[in-house]
Parts: structure tokens; C-alpha cells; sequence
């Protein structure tokens, strides 16, 4: 029984890395490509963005967010056949859905426990595509305050 614990514990941070790696995979096969945006941000990016103090604390439990857009209708299509692939993969439960003529929106989660561990967005809106994913560890709670960050907070 000691064994198959620890066995368990030695895999958890693998499979914590196989969440991610399909992401990774995924912003390090279009890394050099002119015809998608990228942008990944660490807890540490997000303070300095925050202008730290009040900010802090509305981002605690984030350990990174990375957002990927693009125009190309090919490239987009791939985006999304590879996100709806890790959705499955990872069993993320479906948060909320949107669509209208011009736009769709989906909003998935991954949770341990009662902790929501990823946060995966997929969009389309008026040609362009996007995919947000943010990974960390954070209560229902912390997100419905995310949610509700003010953008004047923002050091833009």
C-alpha cells in the first residue's frame, strides 16, 4: 500500500505537466509564426501589470496565462481541433457557451477537488480565432472575482 502511494505521488507532477503540454505544444508549434499573436504571461508579469499592492492579491493562484490569436481561418481551425482535443483529454467540464451570427464562446474549467486548476476559453469572433488558457490553482470564488477585475487596475 506504501508503494502505490507513493507511486501516486511521484506521477501527480506528470500529470500536471501533461495538462500543460498539450497548451505548450500547441504556443511553441506557432511561436515563429507572423500570422498568430502569442502572449504568455507569468504571476510575475501579472504583478508588474497590476501595479502589485491591491493587484496581488486579485491574482493570487494564477501561475500563468496564455492567450493565442489569429486570423487565418487555417490556422485557427487547427488551434481549435487541437483545444477541443486537450478538453477532452483533460475531461474539462464545460463553464459556459455563447454563440450569436459573428461569435462563439466557450469556456471550459479542470478542477482537483474543490480547486479549479485551468481555465481554457476558446473564441471566435468575426474571422479571428483565440484561445485563452490560464493555469493555476484557484476556488470558484477567486474566478467570479477575476472575472470582476477592474481594467483601470491594469497598468497598460
Amino acid at each position: 500500500m506504501k508503494r502505490f502511494i507513493a507511486l501516486i505521488i511521484m506521477f501527480l507532477p506528470l500529470l500536471a505537466m501533461a495538462q500543460q503540454s498539450d497548451f505548450s505544444k500547441l504556443t511553441k508549434r506557432y511561436a515563429n509564426n507572423d500570422k498568430v499573436t502569442i502572449i504568455s504571461l507569468t504571476q510575475q508579469q501579472l504583478l508588474l501589470f497590476m501595479g502589485g499592492g491591491d493587484g496581488a492579491e486579485d491574482i493570487k493562484g494564477i501561475d500563468t496565462i496564455t492567450i493565442m490569436m489569429t486570423e487565418d481561418k487555417a490556422i485557427g481551425k487547427d488551434m481549435f481541433k487541437a483545444a477541443a482535443k486537450a478538453i477532452k483529454r483533460l475531461k474539462a467540464e464545460e463553464l459556459v457557451s455563447t454563440t450569436d451570427e459573428e461569435s462563439n464562446v466557450s469556456v471550459y474549467t479542470t478542477s482537483s477537488e474543490n480547486m479549479i486548476t485551468s481555465v481554457i476559453v476558446t473564441i471566435v469572433d468575426d474571422g479571428e480565432s483565440g484561445l485563452v488558457v490560464i493555469n493555476g490553482e484557484f476556488s470558484v470564488e477567486k474566478l467570479n472575482d477575476l472575472v470582476k477585475v477592474d481594467s483601470s487596475k491594469l497598468n497598460l
